[in-house]
């Protein structure tokens, strides 16, 4: 949506390129939907499937992997951003 108003406006390209950030955060929370898996409590090493708002950590091992598997949401999110950033900046205006 500030895509489209950004061109719309007829927003210069380094401005339009200025929603990377949000469109990175749109890819990770789009991700953690995607793959069923929480970024924060993957990178704190913790769990939560009891009561609501009732967290236990998680063995070494197994708080390894979702550290690994949050870094790489992160990463992967970032560069969808990137990319959605990119093809929103080259649009002629």
């Amino acid at each position: 949506m500030i895509a489209l108003a950004l061109v719309v406006a007829g927003a210069p390209g380094w401005a339009r390129f200025l929603i990377w950030p949000l469109a990175a955060g749109a890819a990770i929370t789009w991700l953690q939907v995607v793959r069923r898996f929480c970024v924060a409590f993957g990178a704190l090493g913790l769990q939560n499937y009891g009561r609501l708002g009732q967290e236990s950590a998680v063995d070494a091992e197994q708080r390894a992997v979702d550290r690994r598997l949050a870094l790489q949401m992160v990463v992967e999110g970032a560069l969808i951003g990137l990319v959605v950033a990119l093809a929103t900046a080259a649009l002629p205006v």
